[in-house]
């Protein structure tokens, strides 16, 4: 079985990210960054208008 992850804020499931995989980006406005094994979390509103984060919202590996 795939391990999953769950946004603590509105319970939707995604894949369980990886190390160095690209963040979980939650329709709510909360990301998810796996670094070296420790989920950090961010927010960056992304609903209307749609806008990407900016360089500094996430590590660099």
């Amino acid at each position: 079985m795939m391990k999953r992850f769950i946004c603590k804020r509105c319970k939707r499931e995604y894949a369980y990210p990886q190390p160095g995989s690209p963040p979980i980006k939650c329709e709510c406005g909360w990301w998810y960054e796996n670094v070296r094994g420790k989920i950090r979390e961010a927010f960056w509103e992304r609903i209307d208008p749609y806008r990407d984060p900016p360089p500094t919202l996430f590590s660099k590996g």
